[in-house]
């Protein structure tokens, strides 16, 4: 019983609260005007004290039920919200209280699933969201990957590669718009071949807006873990990015044929992905998209896809990938008791 009466008071709490006002102010309002007849001095202080009580309790009430209307709440709520986010409200808050709106919008966008937010796991989901939104937008990335035999050599392929993308920076703010443009790609050393490290590198070449790149800019390195012999080709160059810049890289290296797997992963956060690999047409061809946060069990159907060609195979997307996404090619020989399905 004294539970539900709980539950009365609170869900009527306005409608007491008003009423108990409205009382409140007739009552100093009636025992005013009776003291004010008197003609003693501290009477007559007390009288003028309870008019005014009366008056402001009157004020109050009147208030608090023109603040419980909804209509008037959803108002009040849309002006708080557009001075949050248009006006500078935000820059005006403390940490604390950026964090304690921050928490609140969060619980909001999950809704029931969620009812209390881990500080430390929500810091590091910030830092990435943050990083993500700061950074580098990459548009329109493209590229077509070819593979073909290397003569005289069964056990090697030349693995010619055209890339092609746009960077923007509309969002950034400040003078750090020198966009870092890097390749790097990693090369199996099998026991049977013998060339030397720049014979691996066949054709290097990169336009980024006026400038331009070739092998001269590029490192060739060996790394080795365990019995895995690896050559790296590495390239790094700060390029000016005002407001946009259109990349194209072209790269031809040998690879190793038994190598039967392509991927490729995002860096930055990326609007639009296509991708195309070409080799055999005695070849069959699969795919694996993959992503960094596992949301809801991989990427949105729908939205990543892939088609098969006669000698090839494309992967597409049309959604944002961000920084650790990625797909992975694969390719095998059918009837080879040795070679198996690269995702079976």
């Amino acid at each position: 019983m004294k539970s539900q009466t709980r539950e009365w008071a609170r869900e009527h709490s306005s409608a007491i609260f008003v009423l108990l006002l409205v009382v409140g102010s007739f009552a100093a309002l009636a025992l005013g005007l009776a003291l004010n007849a008197s003609q003693a001095r501290g009477i007559q202080f007390l009288a003028t004290t309870l008019l005014h009580f009366s008056g402001a309790a009157l004020v109050a009430a009147v208030a608090t039920l023109f603040f419980s209307f909804r209509e008037v709440q959803d108002q009040l709520a849309g002006v708080v919200a557009r001075l949050i986010t248009t006006g500078s409200v935000v820059q005006l808050l403390s940490h604390p209280a950026r964090d304690g709106l921050g928490n609140s919008l969060a619980l909001a966008r999950i809704g029931d699933d969620c009812s209390f937010l881990e500080p430390s796991l929500q810091h590091a989901l910030l830092r990435i969201s943050d990083y993500c939104l700061a950074a580098f937008h990459i548009y329109n990335f493209s590229e077509d990957v070819t593979l073909t035999p290397f003569p005289g050599n069964p056990d090697l392929l030349i693995h010619r590669s055209v890339r092609m993308f746009r960077v923007r920076s509309f969002h950034r703010s400040g003078s750090k718009r020198s966009f870092p443009l890097r390749y790097h790609m990693e090369v199996g050393l099998a026991d049977t071949v013998q060339l030397s490290d720049d014979a691996f590198l066949r054709e290097f070449d990169i336009r980024a807006g006026d400038r331009s790149f070739s092998r001269e800019s590029v490192q060739i390195g060996r790394q080795s873990s365990g019995s895995l012999r690896m050559l790296t080709i590495t390239f790094e160059e700060q390029v000016p990015v005002d407001p946009e810049l259109d990349v194209r890289i072209c790269v031809e290296t040998l690879t190793v044929a038994a190598d039967n797997n392509e991927m490729l992963v995002v860096r930055y956060p990326t609007s639009g992905f296509h991708v195309t690999l070409r080799f055999d047409e005695s070849k069959r061809y699969d795919c694996v998209w993959f992503n960094a946060w596992n949301l809801g069990g991989g990427i949105k159907a729908g939205q990543e896809g892939h088609q098969l060609l006669h000698n090839g195979i494309t992967a597409f997307s049309n959604d944002w990938l961000l920084p650790g996404d990625g797909v992975v090619f694969g390719w095998y020989t059918v009837g080879r008791a040795d070679r198996e399905p690269p995702f079976a």
